[in-house]
């Protein structure tokens, strides 16, 4: 089940086992892998590196049949 405090309401969103029926593809831009986009800064304002980390990805939906929402209770 998701979970956000973007959602309000009774709304539930359930999802299949993705090894099943997977509902998603996350898919990783420009060749980086699974592994996240650091860069670090020594800067004026901090005692310290300042440190700058992404994930550049995307989401997709990839099968429908996944997932299934109703308005609950």
């Amino acid at each position: 089940m998701a979970d956000s405090p973007r959602i309000s309401g009774t709304r539930r969103y359930l999802f299949a086992d993705p090894a099943i029926a997977p509902a998603f593809v996350v898919a990783f831009l420009q060749g980086t892998g699974e592994a996240p986009f650091m860069e670090q800064q020594q800067g004026w304002s901090v005692d310290g590196i300042q440190w700058k980390v992404r994930l550049d990805a995307r989401v997709n939906i990839f099968d429908v049949r996944g997932a299934v929402s109703n308005v609950g209770q």
